[in-house]
């Protein structure tokens, strides 16, 4: 539905919104797979952030670590 709104394709993306609510309406197990698959797309997304955040932090305690040892071997 979203990318046929993008392409300005209102009509189009209102009728394939419309075939799957009937479609899930219909048949319970295409509910299911959806919500399956969604579920696997949020588990993917997750982990990502995960990794990001993760990288972030070794790379700003390792950075701030050089900087206060190279700070502190000044001192002494």
């Amino acid at each position: 539905m979203i990318p046929k709104f993008k392409e300005e394709l209102y009509y189009d993306g209102i009728s394939s919104a419309s075939e799957q609510l009937i479609l899930f309406l219909n048949n319970p197990e295409a509910l299911e797979e959806f919500k399956a698959d969604m579920q696997r797309s949020e588990e993917k997304n997750r982990m990502l952030g995960i990794i990001f955040l993760g990288l972030f932090l070794s790379v700003f305690v390792g950075v701030g670590s050089f900087l206060f040892l190279r700070a502190y071997k000044g001192l002494i």
